[in-house]
């Protein structure tokens, strides 16, 4: 049921790039969306773990999602205990994704994973910090 949600915007973002820094940039915001409302549900791991199987494609290269997910859990917790550091982790993420395609397809995945358990407001908050950050071409 969640893969058949995102499933639109995996096949857009397998399109728009093979390079493994910027599937490593949207698997950051991921994470980040996750603990945006420092409650993980269980529904949002699943979400997360369909993305990684609805994105095997990026897993023929140098990079893959399972692989990197610990990766990304431990920057995105070191981002979190310092003040500002989910703002300068979303800052950096956002300019390392330099697709445009891309850019806006990561906003549906982080959309998708957080909806799967109904939006909170700080849930919210970050899919408009997302957008923002998204929005502005890289460059």
């Amino acid at each position: 049921m969640v893969l058949e949600r995102i499933r639109p915007h995996v096949r857009a973002a397998t399109e728009h790039t093979d390079d493994p820094a910027q599937h490593a940039a949207v698997v950051d915001l991921l994470v980040l969306a996750l603990y945006s409302d420092e409650a993980i549900d269980t529904a949002e791991l699943d979400a997360l773990d369909a993305f990684d199987a609805a994105h095997a494609d990026w897993d023929e290269g140098p990079f893959s999602v399972e692989q990197y997910l610990p990766v990304a859990t431990a920057k995105v917790r070191a981002a979190l205990d310092r003040e500002g550091g989910a703002a300068e982790l979303m800052a950096d993420a956002a300019s390392r994704i330099g697709s445009a395609a891309l850019r806006a397809a990561t906003i549906g995945y982080c959309e998708e994973i957080l909806r799967v358990d109904g939006l909170t407001v700080e849930e919210g908050e970050f899919l408009q910090g997302v957008r923002r950050a998204l929005a502005s071409p890289v460059g």
